[in-house]
């Protein structure tokens, strides 16, 4: 009885390092996965009766960020921890504002709770760096116009009213639809807000207040390495929102030098490039013009061009100068040419007879190559090419096996019974 329990120990053993070996690697392999994972950073704002409880402020900011992620399932960046449990209001920012209805030409009052949400995403494609995504949120999801988001931004039946209790869940700012009435109303909002004078408190119109969509902008960025990110997901404070945000511009601005400063030592070396070539090239376009004004210099005297008393340059040809005599030949030459033109008709002057010393015989041609000599061959140099190729290796083996072979026919031969 005591091998079985031996046993079992021995495999309980066995599998207690097995599980311990496989589970060391599993949390490195998360947290290499995490840190790949982008935030998500977004910004947007609730308005509130001004002596609202936090549950109601809560309340409105939770549903106003459920809306957002169906456009983001869209974008390809999927959250599944979407709810920030056990939220403190003083993250949020609160302003008074002045609600100013001009139709009725009446005021009131109300409060903005402006709100930063940080989360990170479980799935999501690659982001490089920082992206932004132009999206939209709801601003109220109760009410008359509940069927109207249902039939704008969603792809439910707006007959249904079972939809209603589900439409920041279902809602999609990236439908064109969506995008157009998100736009309108938008356009309708800056109108009223223009035709107000901003003294003292902010002042709001009405259709501020009652709109339906938001537009947000949506941050993806890749998380800094080595840096404590904290817990997820969150409601960050507009200091530390905004410190985070300053040091990305200042990288970003550094970028941007950088940037420009790789420009500038291009176009630098483009221009330096540029100088040479045009340098090169009006060396090229003065170096004939220099030439052809020494050539006339020998006929008119120097060029002005050219220094008479300067060398030759490298790319120039070095033209040795003419002697008064040969100029004087020169013209004789050039006159003696144009009588000779002018006037065909008359008798030529005989050639003076060459003096027998002076001729000089014509030196002798370098012998060539010698000719290659065809040889024919005679009669008995071919029958000897044969007879060398037939006693060759491979046709001595030929010979060899037909040798071989006469006995057996000649043994053959005498074993065939003569017909009687």
């Amino acid at each position: 009885m005591l091998v079985p329990s031996r046993l079992a120990l021995v495999f309980g053993a066995a599998l207690l390092v097995a599980c311990g070996g496989g589970g060391g690697s599993a949390p490195d392999a998360g947290v290499q996965e995490e840190e790949h994972q982008p935030l998500v950073r977004f910004e947007s704002y609730v308005y509130v009766e001004p002596g609202a409880s936090d549950f109601v402020i809560v309340e409105r900011v939770r549903q106003q960020v459920l809306s957002v992620f169906p456009a983001l399932r869209q974008a390809h960046v999927l959250v599944s921890k979407r709810e920030v449990p056990g939220v403190k209001t003083e993250v949020f920012e609160r302003e008074a504002v002045e609600v100013v209805d001009t139709a009725l030409d009446a005021h009131r009052t109300a409060m903005r709770v402006r709100y930063r949400y940080l989360t990170r995403a479980d799935v999501s494609r690659t982001v490089e760096g920082r992206e932004q995504l132009e999206l939209a949120v709801l601003h109220r999801t109760r009410g008359p116009d509940a069927r109207r988001i249902v039939r704008e931004c969603t792809a439910l039946d707006p007959e249904d009213r079972r939809s209603q209790g589900t439409i920041a869940l279902d809602f999609n700012a990236t439908l064109a639809g969506c995008k157009k009435a998100i736009q309108e109303e938008q356009g309708a909002i800056d109108t009223a807000r223009a035709k107000l004078t901003q003294e003292g408190v902010e002042k709001i119109p009405i259709e501020e207040l009652n709109r339906l969509y938001l537009p947000v902008k949506v941050v993806l960025e890749s998380p800094p390495t080595g840096a404590p990110l904290g817990t997820f997901p969150r409601y960050e404070a507009f200091g530390e929102a905004q410190a985070a945000e300053m040091a990305q511009a200042q990288a970003a601005q550094t970028q941007a030098a950088q940037a420009q400063a790789a420009q500038a030592q291009a176009a630098q070396a483009q221009a330096a490039q540029a100088a040479q070539a045009a340098q090169l090239a009006q060396a090229a376009q003065q170096a004939p013009s220099g030439y052809e004004g020494s050539r006339a210099g020998g006929m008119g005297g120097p060029s002005k061009d050219v220094d008479p008393w300067s060398g030759p340059m490298e790319h120039e040809r070095a033209v040795a100068p003419v002697e008064p005599q040969g100029h004087a030949l020169g013209a004789s030459a050039i006159e003696r040419l144009s009588h000779r033109d002018e006037s065909d008709d008359m008798p030529r002057e005989p050639a003076p007879p060459r003096e027998p010393g002076m001729s000089v015989p014509r030196a002798p041609a370098p012998p060539g190559p010698p000719r290659s000599v065809r040889h024919e061959e005679t009669m008995g140099e071919r029958f000897e090419s044969i007879f060398d190729q037939l006693f060759q290796a491979r046709f001595l083996a030929v010979w060899a096996s037909l040798l071989l072979m006469i006995p057996v026919l000649m043994g053959e031969r005498k074993k065939k019974p003569t017909p009687e």
